[in-house]
């Protein structure tokens, strides 16, 4: 968003795992949350669900929600009556108007930051693009699939290639951003510590 902008700022950039057209990698977190050891409560779907910049990582295109026979639901990941109407994350269960007025004020400004992605008509530094494709990748929930969990599966779709979080095919900058690809055999939260990535920015710095 900021490159859309000020592209005369830059010296060039790197974008690693990102997931530029959005998708559901992140959903699991949101409605089943995440545990560190024992403790489920530190990361529960509460607390993750007040993470208000976690809202820019779904698609604009509503894709990945899908019935028992494969059929789409339609859904506006940017609509707080779509989550609560669909029971997702806190609306799984027991929730409060307070909780449904947040999740309205972070998707709107989701909403608003996801349309400064769309490429200008200007020129670009030199831009470098690193994404995975090792790991098998979620993109499809499935609305009370056999290992539901508050009433989605998020285990039992097909997977696609990916970093783990982040689709491959949902990891390229937005049509008209020239860039340059390389693929990390990191999985998404390791790529930074990839030895050949790191040597691919440095010779982009230089």
């Amino acid at each position: 968003a900021l490159l859309n902008q000020h592209p005369e700022i830059f010296h060039s950039v790197a974008f690693v795992g990102v997931p530029f057209a959005g998708g559901v990698g992140f959903l699991p977190d949101l409605h089943a949350g995440e545990a560190v050891g024992l403790n489920r409560k530190i990361l529960s779907p509460k607390v993750l669900f007040r993470f208000p910049s976690v809202y820019t990582l779904f698609p604009l295109s509503g894709a990945g929600l899908i019935e028992p026979d494969g059929k789409p639901i339609e859904m506006d990941f940017f609509s707080a009556a779509q989550w609560k109407e669909k029971k997702l994350s806190v609306f799984s269960g027991e929730s409060t108007a307070e909780q449904l007025s947040f999740l309205g004020g972070a998707l709107a400004k989701a909403r608003a930051f996801r349309v400064l992605l769309a490429a200008k008509k200007q020129s670009y530094p030199p831009i470098l693009v690193v994404s995975g494709r090792e790991y098998p990748t979620l993109v499809t929930a499935i609305r009370n699939g056999p290992k539901s969990v508050g009433g989605w599966d998020l285990e039992s779709a097909p997977k696609v290639p990916g970093d783990g979080r982040v689709a491959e095919r949902d990891s390229h900058p937005p049509e008209g951003v020239p860039y340059r690809q390389i693929y990390s055999k990191k999985e998404h939260t390791d790529q930074l510590s990839d030895p050949e990535v790191v040597r691919e920015i440095k010779a982009q710095l230089e």
